[in-house]
């Protein structure tokens, strides 16, 4: 039987293939990444200040710059994995390049440190808040 640490992993991995096969229409949002959110999912935005909440995230990948600039997210590891109640938090650093960026060239590899926060209140692993950054 898998464990909450594998259940949540498992949920990661899901999200991290979907970002990285750039099939973004409102069908593959539905059947991929609603039961992986929760509805008020607040994401930051990493080449601007603020958040993306709730259905704005949705509409960055589908209708938005998610879509047009097809970014390219390679998680390195090791990555921690930590769990405290219902809350689990996945959090390391990654690669991330702008496949689609000024002049329409792929940009070149950005570090980025991310921290993910997933609630399991409603019975499954959901993300509530996704946070990443530029490391110099």
């Amino acid at each position: 039987m898998p464990t909450d640490q594998d259940l949540l992993l498992a949920a990661f991995n899901k999200a991290r293939d979907y970002f990285n096969q750039h099939d973004f229409t409102a069908q593959t949002w539905t059947a991929t990444m609603e039961g992986l959110l929760d509805p008020q999912v607040a994401m930051k935005r990493l080449d601007d200040p603020g958040y993306h909440v709730g259905a704005a995230v949705k509409d960055y990948f589908v209708n938005g710059n998610g879509k047009t600039e097809r970014a390219k997210v390679t998680y390195l590891e090791p990555k921690d994995c930590y769990i405290v109640g219902n809350l689990g938090f996945v959090s390391g650093l990654a690669e991330f390049i702008d496949r689609n960026g000024e002049g329409h060239r792929p940009s070149h590899a950005h570090r980025i440190a991310y921290s993910f926060t997933y609630s399991k209140a409603s019975g499954s692993w959901k993300a509530v808040h996704l946070w990443g950054a530029y490391v110099a």
